[in-house]
C-alpha cells in the first residue's frame, strides 16, 4: 500500500492485556490487527481489566505506546481518573480521520463520543460496532434504561449522523430484526477470525478464508 494511511481511533472500554470481558476484548484485537495494514491504528481504553480495581502491572497509564511489536499504538487511561474532558482531549490530540465505536452502552467510550458528533463538537466520521448490544437477549438486562436509550438515539437522528456496521453478516438479521428497530447494513472488509481471548498481551489468531464483510449505507 502506497501513500500516508489514515488513521482509526478504536475507543474501547478494555483492550488487551485485560481478558475479563471476554468477546469485546477478543473483537478489538481482532479489528486493530486486520485493519492496521491499511490503516494506522490506535487504541483508547483503560488501564485495568474488567471489574478489577488494581491496573495493570508495567503498563504506562496515560500515554501512547506501541503496541507489543505491531504498528498498533495504544493509550491505556488512568481508569480511576478518566471523565469526559480527557475522551475529549484524546479524540483532539489523534488527529484520527475515524472514530470506531466497539459497542453501544458505554457511557465514556460510546455514548460521550456519540455526543460529541451529535452536537458538531467532534468533525470526525464516527463507526459505531453496537456488536451483540442489540439482541433481544442483551436489551432484556436492564430494559427501562436501554429503551430511553435507544428512543433518544433514533429520536435525535444520530443513525444518520454516523456509519453504523455489524461485525460479521451473520449479525445483520438479529441486529436488524431486534426490538430496537435500528438499520443495519454492512463497509469494512477483513480476514477475521475468532482467536483465544487475549490475556498477557497475546495477539489474536487469525485464519485467512474467515471474512466478515460489511458495507455501511443509509
Amino acid at each position: 500500500m502506497t501513500g500516508k494511511k489514515k488513521k482509526i481511533l478504536l475507543l474501547v472500554d478494555w483492550f488487551t492485556r485485560g481478558y475479563k470481558a471476554g468477546g469485546p476484548i477478543q473483537s478489538s484485537v481482532n479489528v486493530a490487527f486486520a485493519l492496521k495494514e491499511y490503516y494506522d491504528i490506535w487504541v483508547c481504553t483503560t488501564d485495568t481489566d474488567h471489574g478489577e480495581t488494581v491496573p495493570y502491572e508495567n503498563i504506562p497509564s496515560n500515554q501512547w505506546i506501541n503496541f507489543q511489536e505491531e504498528d498498533i499504538k495504544v493509550y491505556y487511561a488512568k481508569k480511576a481518573t478518566l471523565d469526559k474532558k480527557q475522551i475529549k482531549e484524546i479524540i483532539a490530540q489523534s488527529g484520527a480521520d475515524y472514530i470506531y465505536l466497539n459497542h453501544l452502552f458505554s457511557p465514556l467510550f460510546v455514548v460521550y463520543p456519540l455526543w460529541l458528533r451529535y452536537t458538531g463538537k467532534v468533525k470526525t466520521q464516527v463507526v459505531l460496532c453496537p456488536r451483540g448490544a442489540l439482541y433481544d437477549s442483551a436489551l432484556a438486562i436492564k430494559p427501562l434504561k436501554k429503551k430511553i436509550f435507544i428512543n433518544l438515539f433514533r429520536l435525535l437522528g444520530i443513525p444518520k449522523r454516523i456509519l453504523l456496521r455489524a461485525p460479521c453478516e451473520e449479525h445483520i438479521f438479529p441486529v436488524s430484526h431486534s426490538t430496537a428497530n435500528i438499520p443495519v447494513s454492512v463497509t469494512l472488509t477483513a480476514s477475521i477470525a475468532p482467536g483465544p481471548t487475549p490475556s498477557r498481551g497475546a495477539a489474536p489468531r487469525r485464519r485467512s478464508g474467515a471474512a466478515c464483510r460489511s458495507s455501511l449505507t443509509w
